[in-house]
């Protein structure tokens, strides 16, 4: 261990060089557009929280109408498109932004839904703080739109790029 890593507190030199250099491929690829799998897998994982939280609240409403069920209809397959774009070229340029489409609108819809809930109450909007707070949560649907969101913008970008293998380890790795 360098004396100057453990009395000024820093990394040690050839730590902050793989940070350094890290960091530096990540801005080139997202300078370059090529941050798809990295966002399919954002997206993946937002659905994933979405629809969990979707279900949940839901649960509370009883699904009393068929459009409750949307969103957890619409998470499986958004998990597995997002996931997939590591994998398959194919699936994030046909199948993610259709399938982000249908989250987005999805959304916007379930947002005046919401709205529409919070308005049914008693007292309304005039009451907003009690209804907003006890009410459908109004800005539930917005995180689904933004999964949908990140799918498209996935669906934009570049693939990032693959290296060989790495001699040290024997796994592939993203360049």
């Amino acid at each position: 261990m360098s004396t100057a890593a453990s009395t000024t507190g820093t990394l040690p030199e050839h730590l902050e060089r793989g940070v350094t250099r890290e960091a530096s491929r990540i801005l080139s690829e997202a300078s370059h557009g090529r941050l798809r799998r990295t966002f399919g897998v954002l997206a993946a994982f937002a659905a994933l929280a979405s629809g969990w939280e979707a279900y949940v609240q839901h649960l509370r409403g009883a699904y009393d109408d068929w459009l409750m069920w949307t969103p957890i209809a619409l998470t499986p397959p958004m998990v597995l498109a997002g996931i997939g774009t590591i994998v398959s070229e194919r699936l994030a340029r046909a199948v993610l932004p259709w399938l982000s489409l249908l989250v987005l609108v999805d959304g916007i819809v379930g947002f005046f839904l919401h709205l529409k809930g919070v308005a049914r109450l008693p007292g309304g909007f005039r009451l907003a703080i009690y209804n907003i707070t006890m009410g459908p949560p109004i800005f539930a649907p917005l995180f689904f739109l933004i999964v949908g969101l990140l799918g498209l913008l996935a669906s934009a970008l570049r693939p990032e790029r693959l290296t060989d293998s790495s001699p040290s380890t024997g796994r592939v790795q993203w360049r």
